[in-house]
């Protein structure tokens, strides 16, 4: 996977599991929606499926993301209470080619510049606000260049505390 892309997920990732541990959340099940928008002349394409085969992933229930639309994700997943206590934001060795800048973390928010000098260039800023130990905002921007071609991504989340009891959600 391109570096640029392993540093957009461990952003992501940090917003899916830790966001609330931040903020002293409370441990359990939290859910998170994610949305995400892409664009520019650098992003990747996708390629060209046919219309076949497009109705072929349909009909076994495959659906295939449209990147020049805002894509929306919710996920749950379960927090314990040892990602609260060994709360971390990504490592800088995890970011390939970017970088996490003046990085500021307080009782109820988290902010931080994205510095990209690798295959991609660029910069972005995250800032993400605890307003309770059972909900969080956050959101995220990027410009720059890859090959010399613009590119754009943001993302915006909310995470609520559904229960004590995750169930079968890890």
């Amino acid at each position: 996977m391109h570096r640029f892309w392993l540093a957009t997920v461990a952003l992501l990732a940090l917003g899916a599991l830790s966001h609330p541990a931040y903020a002293e959340g409370r441990a359990g099940l939290w859910e998170q929606t994610t949305t995400m928008t892409f664009g520019g002349e650098g992003m990747p394409k996708m390629p060209a499926i046919p219309a076949d085969k497009m109705a072929q992933l349909k009909a076994m229930g495959i659906q295939i993301p449209d990147l020049s639309k805002p894509q929306t994700t919710t996920i749950k997943t379960c927090l314990t209470e040892e990602e609260i206590a060994n709360r971390k934001l990504p490592k800088p060795e995890d970011m390939g080619d970017c970088t996490m800048e003046n990085r500021q973390l307080s009782e109820d928010r988290m902010s931080a510049d994205l510095v990209c000098r690798g295959e991609i260039q660029g910069t972005g800023h995250l800032e993400y606000v605890f307003d309770s130990e059972t909900h969080y905002t956050g959101s995220m921007t990027f410009k720059g260049a890859r090959g010399g071609r613009p590119i754009e991504m943001s993302h915006s989340s909310e995470g609520t505390w559904l229960a004590e009891d995750c169930g079968d959600v890890e």
